[in-house]
C-alpha cells in the first residue's frame, strides 16, 4: 500500500493495477474547515474505497484530526486527484490544496 500526506503534494504516484493508495491528510475541525474533494479519478482507473475521519474530538476548540481516503487501482489509465482544504461556506476563506498526478499500469 502507498501511503500519502501532507508532504506529497504535487507528486506523481505509480500503482500497479490491484495496489492500494491511501491519503491522509491533517485537519482541525473545530475551526469549521474540512478537505473536499474538488477532482477525483475515473472508477475505472482508480476507485474510491473509502473515506473518512480519523481521531479527533470536534467538540475540542483546537482538536486535530485526520481525514483519510482509500483508493484501489482497478485499470490501466493516468489521472489527478485535487482536494481543497476550505471552510466551505466562506468565498474569501484561505485555501490549501492537496493535488497529485498518479498512472497505474
Amino acid at each position: 500500500m502507498i501511503i500519502l500526506t501532507d508532504e506529497n503534494t504535487g507528486a506523481h504516484i505509480s500503482l500497479k493495477t490491484g495496489e492500494q493508495m491511501r491519503i491522509d491528510l491533517r485537519s482541525n475541525i473545530s475551526t469549521g474547515y474540512k478537505w473536499l474533494e474538488e477532482e477525483l479519478p475515473d472508477i475505472e482507473t482508480l476507485s474510491l474505497d473509502n473515506s473518512r475521519s480519523l481521531g479527533g474530538n470536534s467538540k475540542l476548540i483546537g482538536s486535530s484530526n485526520t481525514r483519510s481516503w482509500l483508493f484501489s487501482a482497478t485499470g490501466h489509465g493516468s489521472g489527478r486527484i485535487a482536494l481543497v482544504y476550505t471552510q466551505p461556506w466562506d468565498v474569501n476563506a484561505e485555501k490549501k490544496w492537496f493535488k497529485i498526478t498518479f498512472e497505474v499500469t
